[in-house]
């Protein structure tokens, strides 16, 4: 093979992470309802098969139609026979970036003292609460769990070796590294829901034509370690063309909370202090994140998060409403025919995917979702003492209509905060749908912009209710 393909292509790059990351090992663990993969020494990685899918997938959307399994860079396998050609790319596992800029390699003991260390060996980096709701707007019986992630700014290195046998089929790895670059390419689980999202902050190469003695002597000399960011001594920094493994549909929507607005799961109080009151029994989701001030790591403040997954949930269920409106499927009759157990279902999971359910093995294989929606970050900073208040709250005997003993509680909350959000509609899936669905987002993106969908808890006391605009347009509407 090395005859074949005598010009290898050395790209080393330096990943950051703009949102938390989950890579997990499947497994639950320690009381948590999963567990983060880790290497030998205990930090976390992401495993070269894991980079290697997700550029393949996005390479071979590229490619399109353009695409022949047999000329593929990425090789393949028929299903049946023998015939198959191996990978012309390579990677290696992505090492996670230390304190210092450098990575733990091999079997070492890494620096208790490390910043990056220190936090991410722990069993629970970062935990979310999640709660799946199904198609009545309540949650689902056993669908209360927690997902253990990495924060946003970890930086993980990795290599990766591109095999040619003709210096000008260079040019597909720009185009590859491209796709690296672009806003879809997302690493982990819950990617459509504003998690494992990477920006590369340091491409480097060097290649080597292995017919030309010099080369060959570089190549021998050449260190294999991802201490450096450099791909070698004599590497070049890269800054390939950004591009999308399809047509994507950037919306924003620009929004005001004219109610209380209240994200639990929190930890940290940000609520300044007035009297020497005690800190809130339920405080708001905030989050730390590590920055690289000359390319060293610092933990920053944790900032206030609305999660990509509440705001997607709460699109999700409003947006059934109103294809059901659309389609004039309200009876049970209509149910019957078109329902949650049928045709209905599938066609909502055409825009927010699904998973693999056992009970469902036959009847949907699962797919990827078609709407991308980003965490918000709100920076505690630049709220004013009136922007974050607290609420004293007493649970009521239903029976008596008194007060319970020891029910009573207090929760922080934000008030009168502008943010954006950003969402991502893969948009060749939505021109192969009824001009309906377009409509029927539409017609949701304006009943959150208007406050007739509210966000976070509390919805039905009348928390969560924000006005705003968003630049959205439907196929189809007048």
């Amino acid at each position: 093979m090395l005859a074949d393909t005598p010009i290898h292509s050395f790209v080393r790059v330096t990943l950051e992470c703009v949102s938390p990351l989950l890579i997990a090992t499947g497994k639950a663990s320690g009381g948590y309802d999963n567990e983060v993969l880790r290497d030998a020494n205990g930090l976390p990685f992401i495993p070269g098969s894991s980079l290697a899918g997700v550029l393949r997938h996005l390479w071979k959307r590229w490619r399109g139609e353009a695409e022949q399994e047999e000329t593929s860079p990425f090789g393949f396998q028929a299903l049946q026979g023998d015939d198959g050609q191996p990978s012309r790319i390579s990677f290696t596992p992505a090492l996670l970036v230390l304190e210092d800029g450098g990575v733990a390699e091999g079997l070492t003991i890494p620096d208790e003292k490390d910043a990056v260390v220190n936090w991410l060996r722990t069993p629970q980096p970062l935990m979310r609460d999640r709660v799946r709701i199904g198609h009545r707007g309540a949650a689902e019986d056993s669908g209360k769990y927690d997902i253990v992630l990495l924060p946003r700014g970890t930086r993980f290195r990795f290599e990766l070796c591109w095999r040619t046998s003709d210096s000008d089929e260079t040019r597909d790895l720009d185009a590859l590294l491209g796709l690296l670059g672009g806003a879809t390419f997302r690493l982990g689980a819950k990617t459509r829901s504003g998690l494992g999202q990477v920006r590369a902050v340091s491409v480097s190469t060097v290649k080597y034509d292995l017919r030309q003695p010099a080369d060959v002597q570089r190549f021998l000399q050449r260190q294999r370690s991802l201490v450096s960011h450099a791909a070698a001594d004599e590497a070049v920094e890269w800054n390939p063309q950004r591009l999308e493994s399809g047509v994507f549909q950037a919306c924003q929507l620009q929004l005001q909370s004219i109610s209380p607005l209240r994200i639990g799961g929190g930890g940290k109080s940000f609520l300044r202090a007035r009297n020497n009151d005690k800190t809130a029994d339920a405080l708001l989701l905030s989050e730390p994140g590590l920055e690289w001030p000359g390319g060293r790591a610092e933990w920053r403040e944790h900032s206030l998060v609305i999660p990509g997954s509440s705001i997607k949930g709460a699109l999700r269920h409003r947006f059934t409403y109103h294809l059901r409106r659309y389609l004039g499927c309200f009876t049970t009759e209509a149910n019957e025919a078109m329902g949650d157990q049928g045709t209905f279902r599938r066609v909502i999971e055409q825009l927010f995917g699904s998973e693999q359910l056992k009970q469902r093995q036959g009847d949907s294989d699962g797919q990827v979702s078609a709407l991308l929606v980003d965490d918000v970050l709100i920076q505690p900073a630049t709220l004013s003492a009136s922007q974050i208040g607290k609420r004293q709250h007493n649970s009521i005997d239903r029976f008596t209509g008194g007060t319970l003993d020891g029910a009573l509680y207090s929760q922080e909350y934000l008030h009168d905060v502008g943010f954006a959000v950003n969402l991502l509609i893969d948009a060749d899936r939505m021109a192969a749908c009824p001009s309906v669905w377009s409509l029927a987002l539409k017609d949701t993106l304006d009943d959150l912009c208007n406050g007739d969908l509210a966000l976070g808890a509390g919805t039905g006391r009348g928390m969560g209710v924000c006005q705003g605009k968003h630049d959205y347009e439907a196929e189809g509407a007048e």
